[in-house]
């Protein structure tokens, strides 16, 4: 069985996993994107995370999450929110002293997976409506020295 490559342009720029179609036209998932990490930039230069579910509002944009992110992320940052961008991998925010609090974001998701069945798409679109309400969305605390 000859596996192809999906073209780079069907993946969004974070988008670091692999996914391949089969010949039964289903595909191997590989679940790299299905918890993302937000990196938001603070009016004052300084940068907070955030981790979240990846591929809900939209499978290929990043701009979806980034909005509802934003919303979200005035009250905590300690700053103004002007920007997000989705990191193009967790580590980002795991190495970041900006994100003391990313392993206990990453728990959070760790154990509960995404069903890629029948049942992905009310999976998902109970995510999108948690998520629009402020939930499931991580926030990865400030950097010990703005505390």
């Amino acid at each position: 069985m000859q596996q192809r490559r999906l073209p780079a342009s069907t993946l969004s720029p974070c988008a670091t996993s692999e996914r391949r179609l089969l010949s039964g036209g289903g595909m191997i998932h590989r679940p790299v994107d299905d918890v993302i990490a937000v990196e938001v930039e603070l009016a004052d230069g300084g940068r907070r995370f955030f981790v979240t579910w990846g591929r809900i509002q939209d499978a290929v944009d990043p701009n979806p999450v980034c909005e509802v992110v934003m919303r979200f992320a005035q009250g905590p940052c300690g700053g103004q929110a002007v920007r997000a961008q989705v990191c193009s991998s967790l580590r980002e925010a795991a190495e970041s002293s900006d994100a003391p609090y990313f392993y206990e974001a990453l728990l959070t998701f760790s154990g509960r997976r995404p069903p890629f069945d029948g049942e992905y798409e009310s999976w998902r679109q109970e995510r999108a409506a948690a998520m629009r309400a402020g939930k499931e969305i991580f926030y990865c605390g400030a950097p010990e020295a703005t505390l």
